[in-house]
């Protein structure tokens, strides 16, 4: 039997004669029954995003920063430890080795997901981007929670360097918006139901003073629910991380000219930065930390 057969002939919407088929335009959302609340969240087992600046299955995340912040080490990582049901993970114009270690350590990890696909383009064949959308929305009517990472999206845009010169504006602009707005959790039809960071090898490369997710309050029910005194405790958290660090201080004038205050604020935020936030990617227990 092919997608083109017949399985079903009955009048609906003005059809007589239905396919498994579905034929609808890539860049545009499709319908669904309802929008659903995105209250459950996308754990990836990397602690400083995971208990501060945490995600939800539905939301869309963007991982912003220049060349060498480690933001590939982050995405793979989110493709390997995520809750999610099915992976689509692109390599947009990546390297080749890179590419070859994730094809090599994905199936490592493979009893954690039931799908996994691996979409490697040239960031010249802008058309790919459709390709994996459709994949992805497939999934997702079948049921599964679906994570796409795309790694990364600025380099969609080059393709089109050459005639927004000519132009003196950006095409399509309109659509490379329309890729965040696809993300959501719905009840689909027919459906049964910081650079220093990175330059002292701190990974995840976060940066706790200028992070922040919108997702934060619409999980506290989750939190409260689940884990009692979560919620607190990261507001704790992300309060001694604010404060101004005296690091700076210390390095001109040493530790012992800090009244004692300073210096518990600054063994705290040392411990939580040291032995909380930062994790070792290499190593086979601390690579991946269940919430």
């Amino acid at each position: 039997m092919f997608v083109e057969d017949v399985v079903l002939e009955t009048e609906f919407d003005g059809k007589k004669k239905h396919t498994m088929l579905k034929i609808w335009s890539v860049r545009q959302t499709q319908p669904v029954v309802e929008k659903l609340a995105a209250n459950h969240p996308l754990l990836i087992g990397q602690r400083a995003l995971d208990s501060l600046y945490p995600c939800v299955q539905g939301g869309a995340t963007a991982i912003p920063g220049a060349f060498g912040y480690e933001k590939t080490v982050i995405s793979q990582s989110l493709s390997k430890f995520s809750n999610s049901d099915d992976i689509v993970y692109v390599g947009i114009d990546q390297r080749g080795n890179e590419m070859a270690k994730v094809l090599r350590d994905l199936p490592q990890v493979k009893y954690l997901i039931s799908h996994l696909l691996n979409v490697i383009n040239h960031k010249n064949y802008f058309i790919v981007k459709n390709v994996n959308i459709t994949l992805s929305k497939y999934f997702r009517d079948v049921g599964y929670n679906i994570a796409m990472m795309a790694d990364s999206t600025s380099r969609w845009p080059d393709a089109l360097h050459e005639i927004s010169g000519r132009l003196a504006e950006m095409p399509a602009g309109t659509r490379l918006v329309s890729f965040y707005e696809c993300a959501g959790r719905v009840r689909c039809l027919d459906n049964p139901e910081h650079k220093k960071l990175a330059q002292r090898k701190h990974f995840p490369s976060v940066n706790w003073l200028i992070s922040y997710s919108k997702y934060t309050r619409v999980l506290d029910d989750y939190y409260d629910k689940n884990f009692l005194e979560f919620v607190p405790l990261r507001a704790k958290c992300k309060e001694i991380l604010q404060k101004e660090d005296p690091s700076d201080i210390v390095q001109l004038v040493g530790k012992a000219s800090l009244v004692e205050t300073d210096k518990i604020t600054l063994e705290v935020s040392r411990m939580i930065k040291d032995d909380f936030l930062q994790q070792n990617g290499y190593s086979s227990y601390d690579k991946y930390c269940p919430f």
